[in-house]
């Protein structure tokens, strides 16, 4: 099953692939930050 990739989908990719990857640790970060450290330990 060959797939064509050109140059500009891979690198729409790329971008898509981190824009998600930061957005996941901005949502992370933001719960962390959020939790009481009393309800962690």
């Amino acid at each position: 099953l060959p797939i064509a990739m050109s140059l500009a989908r891979a690198v729409t990719v790329l971008i898509l692939t981190i824009i998600m990857c930061c957005i996941s640790g901005a949502i992370a970060i933001g719960k962390l930050q959020a939790a009481d450290p009393a309800d962690i330990f």
